[in-house]
């Protein structure tokens, strides 16, 4: 059976590892959003709705319905036709409870609008309207954070809290 200053230690171990994990995960989710990579080109509205999303959150009762404009743009790069329609890194574009919210940033686009898109220059078939981090993508790097203070604390407290051996 496991002593309490063994549990202790390898807990804290193992959230370092997490932590760690999921910091250089954040780091790297910061770094790629605001690399050098995005590169501005023009680009042209091809369409533009509001969609609508239906979810439960698990319970079939309670349905929560969330609206998003969807704006799709097409670019060229090296002669390369691409359509997108990302609004950030990993997203199409933030949703609102509110219908008449989606609708009123939908129409600050119009089919045929010339628009600046910003594309990855290693991945040019991967663009965005709206280059740069993201609140979301610093969510990693803080639960990483928080796991590894919670991992250093408990080995700590394993530390402090084994009897020391007396020298004779």
């Amino acid at each position: 059976m496991p002593t309490e200053n063994g549990l202790l230690k390898w807990s804290g171990i193992v959230l370092i590892g997490l932590g760690s994990l999921f910091v250089v995960l954040g780091m790297y989710f910061v770094w790629y959003a605001n690399s050098a990579m995005w590169v501005e080109t023009p680009a042209t509205v091809s369409s533009v709705r509001v969609r609508t999303s239906v979810h439960s959150a698990g319970d079939s009762l309670r349905r929560d319905t969330m609206y998003y404009p969807q704006i799709r743009y097409d670019y060229t790069v090296e002669g390369k036709q691409h359509s997108s329609q990302k609004w950030r890194l990993r997203t199409e574009h933030e949703s609102f409870a509110e219908r008449n919210e989606a609708v009123r940033a939908a129409v600050k686009y119009k089919n045929g609008d010339a628009i600046s898109a910003y594309y990855n220059r290693d991945q040019p078939s991967v663009a965005v309207l709206q280059p740069g981090a993201h609140y979301t993508d610093y969510i990693s790097l803080l639960v990483g954070l928080l796991f590894g203070l919670t991992g250093w604390v408990l080995y700590t407290v394993r530390n402090q809290a084994e009897p020391k051996s007396a020298i004779t």
